[in-house]
């Protein structure tokens, strides 16, 4: 300005100038950009479908001047389908928005990922369209399903082909390669006899055609069983089907039709099987055992049985035999007997049981000898006498109290002593919940006699008491285990302080657990002759558990414990202790198809062995791996881990050495699974005892159905730390038959067998004579179970329920018979039935009802049964179908046909009488529609001017 100041006015009128242009630049511009972009979108870019519905939200904002007038249309992939309008208007003021949800349906999932799709603004006025693109995501998921899809078939005969279609869905978002399992139970060896590979694209199908011939073992089954099942790559099951097929046989049973199929089960426990040990000796051993399970006079009789001759011994022994009987309430058990009660309870002897499941109510009392042998033939001539009495209440009801009281009697002659035991085990809370508080309660009391010769009889009284608790609240799981008992108490736990307490809780994936136990062991004994040992532990632990993935869990447990004991070392005895803190780690794992799994134990940590040990550190290892057949197993220790490790040292005068172990194991099979084997290698080294090599292979062959053989062979090769060898060698063979086993859960029902004879009656007289015919591979029903008679036209139905049974006789090639009603109240039901060539005849019925004058009644015309007498007086009756329609199938000759009156609903009636035909064979005749007419409403007629 100070250098041109001539210029000074003229330069601000161009600075003014200038500044209003461009202001009216940019208004200009600004409402260009109004008018040719005025609305705002507010869309996702990515969009998640879901399965269903989904809703895509859109906003728009009119930033122009001008209400903004036009639609919006949607350009969708295949397989998406709009729930909203085509065209969805649009009207916005300036300035002001408008929310639309537009509604979209997935037909396909899986075909839709990677997709996308366009959402068009149009603009009414001038035609402009804007546009934006959505892109589809889709999660993966798996999801195929499996249909059958095969027909109704029948196995006839021997050679048949049966068709099995299978409908494989991929209905899923992933690309799936699936295995399609064939398999049946009955067949021998191999039960999986075809496997089918497919390969199925999201959203795509597949029909699976299979057929297979009918053998002959397949028509001596009630029905033949084929079980589909569908597995993923991962070998995760997707689908299971059974699909059955009925034989059609002259000959069927009718429990066997009806019986649940018990062929998934794997153990049955009903066999006898033979072993021979040690062949190769001078001094075999021979084994037989037995189990089996039946239904006897309205019960069930339960036996087991083990009879043995050990090498080198003359006598059999007898062990583990019983025979049990129950029906109803009642139980009796006699021979070798073992009850699980407060004191040892075995021997030979029998128990006798009553329970009542409605009260929850249970006696039992027993008494044995106590000889484990059956027939005497080891052990003292006198061992004494066991006796017991049980009482239980509430058994089997979660929400009452639960008591169980036992007496128990016991003369031991082994050694001289005499004791009577009384326990109580009781609840103290009544529960009100799974998670209410469950506190468990024990007392009990005993007395101890002496009355042998080494000095004067002696008395002892006893008594233990428990406590245990029980409780989960909000995550929280506490249990609390308390039990004391006095040295003399003749129970299984005498002489013991036993506590256990124990708190876990899951934090999302986490578990953990802290708990203590302490335990105390000093049983004392009135016979001078047994020592009294004790024992003791204490122990604290915390338990970490966490899924490393779906397929693999690591488990860490830190835990701090002392131990001490004493044990009998020739003539003196040892007092030991210890201490210890330890970590034990445990892991698993396996791979996504299964195939492979890997399990791992790691424990070490410092230990203090006074006077025993100079390690102070201790380690072992324990790790199994497996895949498919074949496994490998090993583990390795260094140092002592408890006490009882130490005993080496002390009688061999040596340190505990290391130990090492690496074995190999494999199963395989031959002729399609008849034959199973599987063998094993393992050596082993011990610092302190020595080596050994270990090997066995075992096999099993199924010669039929039910019927193995078996064998074993097994080699042992050991090197002491003196280097003295030796080895084992034994070889065992042994034949197992199984028999069938008994739905034992079947209600005992007196039954008989049923047998029918169809004959071609050519001359009318319904007697089997000359000119007549066996209706040979003739097929009728009997309680809709199709039957085909054999070539003396006979069929036989075995075991039906004592009842009614209706039987029916279709037509075939002109013949047909008539269907009755059998009682089968015998053993034996003898059937005949004549087929005679039949004419045909048709017939309706309609009914004549009006709603406004008719009164209220059955309407349906499939309710009515229509009647057709021969000349004889013969009765034939059929059924009309939702039509009113019937059909007669009649031999030749007159009859008349009506309707059967009686059985008219309520108000319905007819005023024609029936049709008189004569049917003629081949022939087919049809009648008049029989006209049913309704009772009319009583209509009152008023007139103008009539009085009341």
């Amino acid at each position: 300005m100070k250098m041109f100041p001539r210029f000074g006015i003229i330069y601000t009128y161009i600075g003014q100038g200038i500044l209003v242009s461009l202001l009216v630049c940019l208004t200009l511009v600004r409402s260009y950009a109004q008018v040719s972009d005025p609305i705002r979108w507010g869309i996702v870019s990515d969009m998640a479908l879901q399965a269903g519905v989904n809703n895509l939200e859109v906003e728009l904002q009119n930033e122009g001047l001008a209400v903004f007038e036009g639609y919006i249309t949607l350009e969708l992939p295949p397989d998406l389908v709009s729930l909203s309008a085509s065209r969805i208007p649009v009207l916005i003021s300036p300035g002001k928005k408008r929310f639309l949800s537009l509604k979209l349906r997935p037909q396909a999932l899986g075909v839709l990922k990677g997709k996308s799709l366009k959402v068009l603004l149009h603009e009414k006025e001038r035609g402009r369209i804007w546009e934006k693109r959505v892109n589809l995501q889709v999660t993966d998921k798996r999801s195929v399903q499996l249909q059958d899809n095969s027909g109704i078939q029948y196995l006839r005969q021997v050679g048949d082909s049966v068709e099995m279609l299978l409908r494989v869905i991929n209905t899923g978002t992933t690309d799936e390669n699936v295995r399609i399992l064939l398999s049946s139970p009955d067949r021998i060896g191999k039960v999986v006899f075809q496997q089918i590979d497919l390969s199925l694209p999201s959203g795509m199908d597949s029909i699976v055609r299979y057929t297979f011939p009918v053998e002959r073992y397949m028509l001596t089954l009630p029905q033949y069983t084929v079980r589909v099942a569908g597995i993923y790559d991962n070998n995760d099951v997707f689908g299971n089907l059974g699909i059955l097929y009925a034989n059609i046989a002259s000959s069927r049973n009718f429990q066997q039709i009806f019986a649940p199929d018990r062929s998934s089960f794997s153990y049955n426990p009903n066999y006898v099987e033979f072993r021979a040990s040690n062949i190769l000796d001078e001094q075999p051993s021979y084994n037989i055992f037995s189990e089996g399970t039946y239904r006897l006079m309205g019960g069930r009789i339960r036996y087991g049985t083990a009879i043995n001759r050990w090498g080198g011994d003359s006598r059999w022994n007898v062990n583990n035999t019983f025979l049990e009987y129950e029906k109803g309430a009642h139980n009796v058990t006699v021979g070798n007997i073992q009850e699980s009660l407060e004191a040892p309870f075995y021997g030979r002897g029998g128990t006798y049981a009553y329970r009542d499941t409605a009260l929850g109510q249970r006696i039992s009392v027993g008494a044995v000898e106590r000889r484990p042998d059956l027939i005497g033939g080891y052990g003292n001539h006198n061992p004494g006498l066991t006796a017991f009495a049980r009482l239980q209440l509430g058994e089997g009801h979660l929400e009452g109290k639960r008591y169980e009281g036992q007496i128990l009697f016991d003369n031991n002659r082994m050694d001289s002593v005499s004791s009577i035991l009384w326990t109580n085990r009781f609840d103290i809370l009544r529960p009100s919940g799974a998670d209410a508080i469950r506190l468990e309660g024990f007392i009990g009391a005993g007395v101890q006699q002496y009355h042998g010769v080494y000095y004067n009889e002696e008395s002892m009284p006893s008594f233990a008491g428990g406590l245990k608790l029980n409780k989960r609240s909000r995550g929280w799981d506490f249990s609390s285990d308390n039990y004391y008992s006095t040295g003399y108490f003749p129970g299984n736990r005498r002489g013991t302080v036993q506590l256990v307490q124990r708190i876990n809780r899951r934090l999302k994936q986490l578990g953990v657990g802290l708990g203590y136990s302490y335990s105390d062991y000093n049983p004392q004994h009135l016979n001078p002759y047994f020592q009294s040992f004790k024992s003791g532990v204490s122990k604290w632990d915390m338990q970490f558990s966490l899924p490393l993935s779906s397929r693999g869990q690591l488990t860490i447990v830190p835990s701090y414990s002392s131990e001490y004991a004493n044990y009998a070392l020739q003539s003196d005895f040892a007092n030991l202790s210890a201490h210890y803190a330890l970590v034990l780690a445990t892991a698993n794992f396996r791979s996504k198809d299964l195939k492979h799994n890997l399990f791992l134990t790691v424990e070490g940590g410092g230990t203090e062995l006074k006077e025993l040990s100079s390690k102070k550190y201790v380690i072992r290892t324990d790790f199994s791996y497996n895949y498919d057949r074949l496994g490998v197993f090993g583990n390795f220790q260094n140092g002592p881990f408890q006490i009882y490790d130490m005993m080496s040292s002390l009688l061999m005068g040596k340190d505990m050495g290391k130990r090492y172990l690496l074995g190999a194991r494999y199963q395989g099979d031959l002729l399609q699974r008849k034959v199973n084997w599987n063998g094993s290698l393992s050596g082993q080294f011990n610092g302190g005892w020595g080596r050994s090599l270990n090997g066995n292979i075992q096999g099993q062959y199924r010669i039929a159905k039910l019927t193995q053989l078996q064998a074993v062979f097994q080699y042992i090769y050991n090197v002491s730390v003196t280097n003295y060898k030796y080895n084992y060698t034994n070889l065992q063979i042994g034949v197992r038959q199984q028999f069938k086993g008994q739905d034992l859960d079947r209600p005992v029902v007196k039954s008989g067998d049923m047998h029918v004879f169809c004959y071609y009656d050519n001359n009318g007289n319904s007697v089997f004579d000359a000119g007549d015919e066996k209706a040979v591979d003739y097929e009728f029903t009997a309680r809709n179970i199709l039957f085909v008679t054999d070539k003396k036209g006979e069929a036989t139905f075995k075991k039906m329920p004592y009842g009614s049974y209706m039987l029916f006789f279709p037509l075939k090639n002109q013949y047909q018979g008539g269907s009755r009603v059998v009682d089968i109240d015998g053993r034996t039901k003898r059937v005949e039935v004549a087929l005679h060539k039949v004419g045909a005849v048709q017939g309706q019925l309609f009914l004549n009802f009006d709603p406004g004058l008719s009164l209220s009644t059955d309407t349906r015309l499939d309710i009515y049964s229509v009647i057709a007498r021969n000349e004889q007086g013969k009765i034939f009756t059929v059924r009309s179908n939702i039509r009113g329609e019937f059909t007669f199938h009649l031999p030749e000759g007159e009859y008349t046909i009506y309707p059967d009156v009686r059985a008219f609903p309520e108000h319905v009636y007819m005023d024609q009488s029936g049709y008189t035909i004569k049917v003629t064979v081949g022939k087919e005749v049809k009648l008049e529609a029989f006209q049913l007419l309704v009772k009319s409403k009583k209509v009152e007629v008023k007139r103008f001017g009539q009085k009341n």
